[in-house]
């Protein structure tokens, strides 16, 4: 088997190759058995690792350094007491 995979770094790379993989192998299921035993393939790698089948490239993002959550800033305000 020969995977080819451009940009991103080592661990991106790897992520695709295994989530291809992955899905090449539930849809043989499907083309050269039958359709009820690729979904208890799709439900076994589901199990696994939900990533395998789903692509959801959403992550946290960190906070920053100043107390404030990724997105958050401090108030202005322009009213003097």
């Amino acid at each position: 088997m020969r995977i080819t995979v451009k940009d991103g770094g080592h661990t991106s790379q790897f992520s695709a190759i295994h989530q291809r993989i992955a899905k090449a192998f539930a849809s043989c299921f499907q083309k050269y058995m039958d359709k009820q035993s690729k979904t208890e393939i799709q439900d076994i790698l589901v199990c696994y690792d939900q990533t395998l089948l789903v692509v959801d490239l959403r992550q946290c993002e960190p906070k920053n350094f100043d107390g404030c959550g990724a997105h958050a800033r401090f108030q202005k305000s322009y009213r003097r007491i």
